[in-house]
């Protein structure tokens, strides 16, 4: 594992800025899969589309990497923004599912329901449609974990729900050398 984290914290190698440039790029893929869902959910199956949305499964799973087990890289810092309380206040349930989502618990229950689903519809013989709810679901939380990564010094979420800040121990003022 720790072989892993390194791999994302190379900044000086090209395989390192590689997988930097393709991480911030984890927004558009999820776009790009999202938008592929349409005609998978209108019953117009093309190989093509399977294609397109395994090939962008890559910049996902890299952008997951990135924010989970890297340092903030020079571009994370230039896009934290300067009203990060604003829209942390603004994108409120997007941090709340965030940190709903954490835990081994709701990992196992998100991937039954997602492997489930499409498995329970066909088999009932329902439309695919109704299973864009756990979809959207599975997008907002990649798209929260995004989120997440640019606002997480302002997240109420974080740190016991002090709004992000980080409270370390100091010792108490000593009255040597002052005057």
């Amino acid at each position: 594992m720790d072989d892993l984290i390194d791999v994302f914290n190379e900044d000086d190698t090209r395989r390192g800025r590689m997988l930097v440039a393709v991480g911030h790029r984890m927004p558009w893929a999820i776009g790009v899969i999202a938008a592929l869902e349409v005609p998978y959910y209108l019953q117009a199956e093309n190989p093509l589309f399977g294609l397109v949305q395994l090939a962008t499964v890559v910049p996902v799973l890299i952008g997951i990497f990135h924010i989970s087990f890297a340092r903030l890289c020079i571009r994370c810092l230039s896009q934290i923004p300067r009203d990060g309380a604003q829209r942390a206040v603004r994108h409120g349930w997007l941090l709340r599912l965030y940190h709903r989502q954490l835990g081994l618990k709701a990992w196992l229950i998100l991937l039954v329901v997602m492997a489930a689903t499409p498995v329970v519809l066909a088999a009932v013989g329902l439309p695919r449609w109704l299973g864009v709810p756990v979809d959207v679901y599975w997008y907002a939380w990649l798209m929260s974990l995004w989120v997440h990564h640019r606002l997480r010094l302002w997240c109420p979420g974080c740190d016991d729900g002090d709004g992000g800040w980080i409270e370390e121990p100091s010792p108490d003022p000593s009255r040597v050398h002052v005057r």
